[in-house]
């Protein structure tokens, strides 16, 4: 595993004593250029670009963002995904390396570009691009999300997968019934609960917690 990156204020430091006379801001960019680039990095839709109002959010976060800022959310992230096996290795060097400062032959306005960037798309958006591919960045708080059958519907293919899999693990042919198979048999049961379950429910802190909130998203 690669080197822990330095702390913020030696980042800092180090970007101060190669920005001396230049403005904090980034100019002189390539506009058209960094479009692209989120355009890619952002989603994998159909025609391989993410939409454009996935865009423009990501962007306006980058003009908010500072170095020290930058800094203190790649650490933070690195050290919460230290062993999460879904964030690829090699976007976790990537973003080590970017924390270290310039590469070689590399602007100090290029890699604060990219730091920003891969800031904003990792923060705002999401760490994984299987993520970014099939959501948007923005909530819509009208969505439900925690709900009871939500929950009730995760733990029962969780413990018939886990029951399902450990039955067939020692025999021939092996049957497996991974996460996505349980995702995709998981659809009709949240849609056969949306269709059969009562809206009943009650008032916990303020919040209405009801056993059937409206459609299954």
């Amino acid at each position: 595993m690669a080197s822990p990156p330095p702390p913020v204020g030696d980042l800092a430091e180090k970007h101060d004593e190669k920005h001396d006379a230049e403005p904090q801001e980034v100019i002189g960019h390539d506009v058209h250029g960094l479009v692209h680039q989120l355009a890619e990095k952002a989603g994998d839709r159909e025609d391989g670009m993410a939409p454009i109002d996935d865009i423009e959010h990501v962007m306006d976060k980058i003009d908010t963002l500072t170095i020290e800022e930058c800094g203190a959310i790649l650490q933070k992230l690195l050290k919460d995904h230290e062993y999460d096996y879904n964030f690829a290795s090699s976007q976790r060097e990537k973003l080590t390396k970017l924390l270290q400062g310039p590469a070689e032959g590399e602007s100090t306005e290029e890699w604060e570009l990219k730091l920003k960037t891969e800031t904003a798309v990792n923060h705002f958006f999401s760490p994984y691009p299987e993520v970014r591919s099939v959501s948007e960045p923005t909530d819509d708080p009208s969505i439900p999300a925690e709900t009871l059958r939500a929950h009730f519907l995760g733990n029962m293919w969780a413990i018939i997968a886990q029951f399902t899999n450990s039955l067939f693990n020692s025999r021939f042919p092996t049957i497996t019934l991974s996460s996505s198979v349980a995702q995709i048999l998981l659809y009709p049961c949240g849609q056969a609960l949306a269709w059969a379950l009562p809206d009943w429910g009650f008032q916990f802190r303020g919040r209405s917690i009801s056993l059937n909130p409206g459609p299954w998203s």
